[in-house]
């Protein structure tokens, strides 16, 4: 493995803890809900936006295509 590819799978991994954490943070409630956050989106609520980053940006690190 190349140092590129060391900077690269380096950069994927810190997104997905990054994003996992955002994610799980926004879903239970440890980041207060502010509403202009989600004032000109589809969203209701933080809560699914929190869902969206947990599972779509969180997840795509850690899968591998075979």
């Amino acid at each position: 493995m190349n140092a590129v590819s060391r900077v690269l799978l380096g950069l994927l991994i810190f997104n997905g803890v990054t994003a996992v954490g955002g994610g799980l943070a926004l879903i239970t409630g440890v980041i207060p809900d502010e509403p202009s956050w989600v004032e000109h989106t589809d969203f209701p609520t933080v809560y699914f936006a929190g869902v969206i980053l947990l599972a779509i940006v969180g997840a795509a690190p850690w899968s591998r295509r075979r």
